[in-house]
């Protein structure tokens, strides 16, 4: 989302183009012949674009969900959250989830639990290798991902999959899986949940057309159907 924070720092704006992002020759490629390609474009220009100055103009009101008092310092220290960098020709957007509700979702709901390959997981290949992983036995977070090659992303358990994989030549692992379910939940705004939606919603129309789909099916797949935008 467009404000970086942690746990002891202020919350900061920083700017994302999502104009020139949408504009990007990509979009038009997958999705130009469309007959609704530039008005679904601008929708979510629009809507990302509300959003986020919506954001922005509420900065000083924003209140850091990980700053805590200072007789609540234990629970700054162990409040976890991740940020994933997803890179751009026009600029980096930073993802933020919160590692926390999602551990009370895997507590209390009925997340699917499941084996994965490793070869289908980004996680991060800069985290230490700390031996002592390979026999932590808690099971790490995935996240169905879109606009990247590799379709999950680890929010939770880095450090255990690094020491899977270089210690124990592990190829697979058994991990919760969140998908668009539980987007109020994963994220702490939303203008992550919307551009996360955009990237699904761009995937699924691109794959209904390969399937042979007509214009108004695919448009009911759209966020923008739902709006009665056009």
């Amino acid at each position: 989302m467009p404000i970086s924070f942690t746990a002891t720092s202020p919350s900061e704006y920083y700017s994302f183009p999502f104009y020139k992002y949408l504009n990007q020759d990509v979009f038009k490629d997958i999705l130009g012949s469309l007959p609704f390609f530039n008005d679904w474009k601008n929708f979510w220009i629009d809507t990302l674009i509300k959003e986020d100055e919506l954001l922005k103009s509420n900065i000083d009101k924003i209140i850091n969900p990980l700053k805590k008092s200072e007789s609540e310092t234990d629970i700054v220290g162990i409040y976890e959250m991740f940020h994933f960098e997803f890179n751009s020709p026009v600029g980096s957007y930073i993802y933020k989830f919160d590692v926390e509700k999602m551990k009370y979702l895997a507590e209390h709901k009925n997340i699917e639990k499941d084996n994965f390959s490793l070869d289908s997981i980004h996680f991060d290949s800069t985290a230490p290798l700390i031996a002592s992983k390979v026999n932590d036995t808690r099971i790490p977070f995935l996240v169905r991902f879109y606009g990247t090659p590799t379709p999950l992303l680890c929010v939770d358990g880095n450090k255990r999959l690094k020491a899977k994989t270089e210690i124990e030549n592990s190829d697979a692992i058994v991990a919760y899986l969140f998908d668009e379910n539980y987007l109020d939940k994963m994220f702490f705004d939303k203008v992550d949940q919307l551009f996360y939606s955009l990237h699904r919603e761009t995937e699924d129309m691109h794959r209904a057309m390969s399937m042979g789909f007509s214009s108004e099916q695919i448009f009911n797949l759209t966020l923008m159907s739902r709006y009665k935008y056009v």
